[in-house]
């Protein structure tokens, strides 16, 4: 009896012995399954991280096209300004020179006379 004892104790060592076995395969799947979620997990924050940057760069660049192209109307004015400036620059010289020449020996009243004829 003691020897049938024996061999069920040691058949059941053995059925013990393997399921530990197995129990310590399953512990290592589960540790190798945490450690992907974890390294998936830091990828994840870390492409939020990206998104979330981009997308603020992404919002802050239309605010400088929309800026920019408020301030290309106002430079197309002052350069349209300008042409108009200098194709006047001329004439205008032309007038200050005979201004300054010619109306020191006349009247104010004559002077308003002829610069009212110019225009």
């Amino acid at each position: 009896m003691a020897a049938e004892m024996d061999a069920k104790l040691k058949d059941s060592m053995a059925v013990l012995q393997k399921k530990l076995d197995e129990l310590r395969v399953v512990k290592e799947n589960v540790a190798a399954l945490v450690a992907n979620a974890n390294r998936l997990q830091s990828e994840k924050d870390e492409l939020e991280f990206r998104m979330n940057r981009d997308q603020a760069r992404m919002g802050r660049a239309e605010k400088l096209v929309v800026l920019l192209a408020d301030e290309a109307v106002r430079w197309k004015e002052t350069v349209e300004n300008l042409d108009q400036d200098i194709y006047e620059l001329v004439g205008n010289v032309f007038l200050s020179c005979a201004c300054i020449s010619y109306f020191g020996a006349f009247t104010g009243v004559y002077r308003k006379i002829l610069t009212d004829s110019w225009n």
